[in-house]
């Protein structure tokens, strides 16, 4: 954006300073027409004048003649409109992109939704459970009452005597789980519980190398794409990841390649050894299947996932045992048991959270793009998977504790990370509402402590589905939103001055987060003119000259207050913001009149923007459809008022605008501006429309001095025909604003002459009479007639305002005061009859000039 700006600046300060040749007035006039471009063209000085201050005069005027010209007829323009254009587009593309994101995600959920409940089905069709999970309960519980005293604590390995006879068979039995683990890959729940109880064997041997070389050769099978998904998910670089490590370690204990594992000594294959040996096959498997399954929307059992509630328990079963031993007291090969469980549970709460958590489903539903596909109207509770509420808040205090954990081993910062992952995920669910987790995340930020916790909250506000509910809550009134602004404020602050104890990545992300969420505000102004408008007062009140803030901040602000026409939003949306942004704008450039950065990139470019904005205020809306179709009408004199204004109250468009800073800014008041017809006037006009009460009194005053003229009526018509007259009457009064001067000639007696204005308008609407008795002659319908005229009639006294062209008559108390008395002077010269021809004649052409003025008007 900071580069679009900058650009569109350099392009106005050229052509502002451009030398083109400017057209004389004449030049001008011919080419766009006369109307008020004498105003901008100063008229031609006599070229004898040589002093200076006339060169410097002349040199100024010739300057502003360019400066005007150009902001008023720029052809030249087109290339900053069509600039402003590509940029829009560009944006609305982006924005597309993230709707269609959201909806994928939300088809994903319909799509695991469906799978879950066929599986819960086929659940209840085959209600017989695994013959190979009840041996190995049977076989555990028979292990368990032979085993050593302490045996059962937790730290204590399961010793079996090596010279006893079953020593083989259970050595045999483990080699067949591991085998049916191997080939049938369902049954990861299984072999968890048994893994489970060799975390701590370091002193029984299984020497299982027969079975463990398979698992190789399946992890060498697939080791290319094993490096693939590694590129993939770590932006085509090869880095020291998890499975790096992890492969490193198998590689250092000469557990892989087969050809060092079979020359390993016997005594090294411990029942910790091949926990840590399977777990980091099941790591392997789990980087290179988890995408694939999860996009395709499928639940299915593999090798590193199956989705049932024992896989959830068994997996925090081990977290839990390891979690409450020091880092610094586990062994690496413990320490890499923990990291993968942490992984696998990870990846199993984000399937489980998918299909039973609604996180974006209202938002999806009050977006226009939302993708129409097949909803399934149940919903999966997690009671029905046994998961309990007292479960998640035990899987989240032990996740906290382990994200919040510090050792000096380099592993522990992976334990943060995956643990991290792990705890937003529960976060989600447990919290009641989405400023509660705002509140957390508000609370591990400020304080600043556990790095790593920080991070990875951050990278999950940084996400769409976040950053859109973050959005909706600020924007919802309808509830205490003081967190979210909280957040927001705690951020742009950070973004403006950011501590020195605080990261860098941090202090980065954060401004990442900030960027997006502008962005995402522009992009649905519609929706978020209000929660703009204050972002835009933040950003401008607390402005610095850092080049981070103009580049990453005030230039895209700029740059998408100039894209706001009413090709991409409505007229409301551009006023509501305008009318807040524009005096904040207006100082904003007088505090930084001397900000060398912003006169060079931005000062112009703001000009033009302030310019841009206030004729899109001044020009108002869009002719609409219905308006288009009557034009010609809506520009006759008649309409020129515009509409009867109405109260503040009634009307959102004046509410709006008398809310709005500009409105402070310029120090109108309400009671500056008449926003409706007096009620008493009103009432008034309608009496005479009517014509009843005091409008049938001044109309019957009136019908005594006026000149008797004979209009021959059905007595059938009559009566409409005086309706009709007195409608009229009323329109005439209203639109030559003779209102007060009626009102005035009702207090005065019936002797009393009325004022000629009154007299004149009434003649004119009594012309209604030959109408009718035209239309009657003519077997018209005359009912017809009369509904129109009422109708008409009524729609222009309540709806449009009279035009303020017309000067307002003042009634004289007395008429005859202070007059001249004039007396006829009869010429006793014999006027001929040729003489009252020319009169006649001149009366004629003066009648005739005076009609084609009106038309022409």
């Amino acid at each position: 954006m900071g580069q679009h700006l900058s650009s569109i600046n350099s392009q106005i300060v050229n052509l502002l300073e451009s030398n083109c040749s400017i057209p004389s007035p004449t030049a001008v006039v011919s080419s766009i027409g006369s109307e008020d471009v004498s105003l901008f063209l100063s008229s031609e000085i006599s070229s004898n004048a040589i002093n200076d201050k006339y060169q410097i005069s002349k040199q100024w005027t010739k300057q502003i003649q360019n400066y005007l010209y150009h902001l008023i007829h720029i052809p030249d323009f087109e290339i900053v409109n069509t600039q402003m254009n590509s940029i829009c587009t560009s944006i609305l593309t982006d924005y597309q992109q993230i709707i269609q994101e959201l909806n994928n995600d939300f088809e994903k959920k319909e799509q695991f939704k469906i799978s879950l409940l066929n599986k819960l089905k086929n659940d209840n069709d085959n209600k017989q459970q695994s013959s190979l999970a009840s041996k190995l309960s049977t076989l555990f519980k028979f292990a368990e009452k032979n085993a050593l005293p302490g045996t059962h604590h937790l730290h204590q390995s399961i010793i079996i005597d090596s010279s006893a006879s079953s020593n083989r068979v259970t050595e045999k039995q483990f080699e067949t789980i591991l085998n049916k683990f191997l080939t049938s890959n369902k049954s990861l729940k299984n072999i968890l519980f048994v893994l489970n109880k060799f975390l701590f064997d370091t002193n029984n041997v299984y020497d299982l190398r027969n079975i463990l070389t398979q698992f190789n050769d399946r992890f060498s099978g697939n080791r290319r794409e094993w490096e693939n998904e590694q590129m993939t998910n770590n932006n085509k670089t090869v880095k020291q990841t998890i499975d790096a490590k992890l492969f490193a370690h198998l590689t250092l204990i000469g557990a892989y390649p087969n050809s060092r594992l079979k020359n390993m000594v016997r005594k090294q294959f411990t029942g910790q050894f091949i926990s840590f040996f399977i777990f980091t096959h099941i790591n392997f498997h789990n980087t290179i299947n988890t995408n694939k399954q999860f996009n395709s929307g499928s639940i299915d059992k593999s090798m590193s996932f199956e989705f049932h509630p024992d896989t959830y328990k068994q997996l925090f079963d081990i977290i839990k045992q390891l979690s409450v031993i020091s880092t610094k007291d586990l062994n690496i090969n413990l320490i890499y048991i923990l990291i993968v469980c942490l992984r696998l549970f990870a990846t199993h709460l984000k399937f489980l959270f998918v299909i039973t958590t609604n996180s974006f489903n209202n938002l999806l539903l009050t977006n226009e793009n939302r993708t129409t596909i097949n909803r399934i109207d149940q919903e999966i509770n997690l009671n029905e998977l046994t998961i309990s509420n007292d479960d998640l808040q035990l899987w989240f205090d032990t996740l906290l504790i382990l994200a919040c954990q510090e050792s000096i081993k380099p592993e522990q910062t992976t334990i943060n990370s995956q643990a991290s992952k792990c705890l937003i995920q529960i976060l989600d669910r447990k919290v009641s509402s989405f400023t509660e987790k705002l509140s957390f995340i508000h609370q591990y930020v400020s304080e600043n402590k556990y790095f790593i916790l920080v991070e990875e909250l951050l990278i999950e506000f940084n996400t769409n589905t976040t950053l859109f509910n973050w959005i909706d809550v600020l924007c919802n009134n309808n509830f205490d939103n003081t967190n979210a602004f909280n957040i927001l404020y705690l951020f742009l602050d950070i973004y403006f001055n950011p501590s020195n104890d605080m990261k860098p990545r941090i202090k980065q992300q954060i401004q990442q987060i900030i960027q997006r969420f502008q962005q995402l505000i522009f992009m649905q102004l519609s929706s978020t003119y209000s929660l703009a408008n204050k972002y835009i007062s933040y950003i401008l009140n607390n402005f610095n000259s850092k080049s981070e803030i103009v580049n990453d901040l005030l230039n895209p602000i700029l740059i998408g207050l100039g894209l706001m026409t009413e090709t991409h939003f409505n007229f409301t949306t551009i006023q509501a913001i305008i009318t807040y942004v524009l005096p904040l704008l207006a100082e904003f450039i007088l505090k930084n009149s001397i900000n060398e950065n912003i006169i060079a990139n931005n000062l112009h470019y703001i000009y033009w923007l302030l310019g841009k904005m206030s004729y899109i205020l001044i020009g108002g809306p869009q002719n609409n459809v219905l308006e288009i179709k009557y034009i010609e009408k809506l520009q006759s004199p008649l309409f020129a008022g515009g509409c009867e204004k109405l109260t503040i109250e009634s009307n959102q468009y004046l509410l709006n605008l008398f809310e709005s800073n500009i409105v402070d800014y310029i120090q109108l008041k309400t009671t500056d501006y008449n926003f409706e017809q007096s009620l008493f006037d009103h009432e008034f006009l309608m009496s005479i429309y009517n014509n009843i009460n005091q409008g049938a009194q001044l109309i019957s005053k009136i019908k005594m001095f006026i000149k008797d003229k004979q209009y021959l009526l059905q007595k059938s018509i009559e009566q409409q025909a005086n309706h009709a007259c007195a409608a009229l009457f009323a329109v005439y009064i209203k639109f030559f604003r003779r209102i007060n001067l009626a009102k005035y000639e009702l207090t005065r007696t019936d002797d009393k002459k009325p004022h000629k204005k009154l007299l004149s308008i009434f003649e004119y609407a009594t012309h209604v009479y030959i109408l009718f008795a035209r239309t009657k002659g003519q077997g018209g319908n005359c009912d017809e007639l009369y509904d129109q005229i009422k109708m008409n009639t009524l729609f222009l006294l309540t709806s449009i305002k009279e035009s303020n062209l017309i000067s307002i008559i003042e009634y004289e108390i007395d008429e005859t005061i202070n007059k001249t008395k004039l007396k006829h002077q009869y010429s006793r010269k014999i006027i001929k009859k040729y003489d009252f021809r020319l009169l006649r004649n001149m009366f004629q052409a003066c009648t005739r000039f005076k009609k084609i003025m009106l038309t022409k008007k």
